[in-house]
């Protein structure tokens, strides 16, 4: 092998490598820094979706990486997700007016959605244990008028996406995946931690739009919730 070809290529990785892990570091502190990171345990979100004219009330409930709890009111009906420690349930009045246990999919899913902080934050704080196999910077490109380094993650499950964030403020603005995008604005602090008061999913279904009306930390949660129906 040509040895000048060898350290450029060798050169190039260390510099992709440090400056990663610099813009990670900006990540997490935009967010509101490991410390307050580390100490997050629960979230409690009540929220209201945006879909066909609607006004539809959420109430969110997430022990971090262990439960998390879903409720929905529609008009006349009332929809709720619940996963605890890799087990769940759902009640759907569209389809059944029984409880109705969760696939291995969706505990997966919902296991997903208890880590709530993002994989940039897993993947440099917890190094080899993230469950963040890979990012590579592949680019740059405009999300919202905000220029945004273009990340493509890899996860150990398999599953890849990519990740958009600003270059200003270092917050994730978007996420693309397989199952469509996220798109992420209006950030504030709650509590110390940097939150997306309003969040628009796109997907083969349609477009729905969240907003955050409260958002309280590291509250006194009575597990029970999380119990079967």
């Amino acid at each position: 092998m040509n040895i000048k070809f060898f350290l450029s290529v060798f050169f190039q990785f260390l510099t992709t490598l440090f400056f990663g892990q610099n813009i990670y570091k900006e990540h997490v502190k935009a967010m509101g820094g490991e410390e307050a990171l580390k100490g997050l345990r629960n979230v409690v979100l009540d929220q209201v979706l945006y879909s066909n004219n609607y006004e539809i009330p959420q109430k969110t409930i997430i022990i971090i990486n262990k439960g998390f709890f879903q409720e929905t009111t529609f008009p006349g009906n009332k929809m709720i997700v619940s996963m605890y420690d890799n087990k769940g349930w759902q009640i759907n009045p569209y389809v059944s007016n029984k409880t109705i246990p969760l696939t291995s999919q969706e505990v997966q899913n919902y296991i997903v959605a208890s880590r709530f902080l993002s994989p940039l934050y897993d993947f440099y704080v917890n190094k080899k244990d993230s469950y963040v196999q890979e990012i590579k910077i592949v680019g740059e490109k405009e999300i919202d008028n905000d220029i945004c380094y273009q990340l493509l993650v890899n996860y150990k499950s398999g599953f890849i996406e990519t990740i958009y964030m600003s270059k200003k403020t270092f917050l994730i603005r978007k996420i693309e995946n397989k199952l469509g995008s996220t798109f992420f604005y209006n950030f504030k602090k709650n509590g110390g931690i940097t939150m997306a008061q309003n969040t628009e999913i796109t997907n083969h279904m349609g477009t729905i739009v969240s907003e955050i009306l409260t958002a309280k930390i590291n509250q006194k949660i009575d597990v029970k919730i999380f119990n079967k129906q």
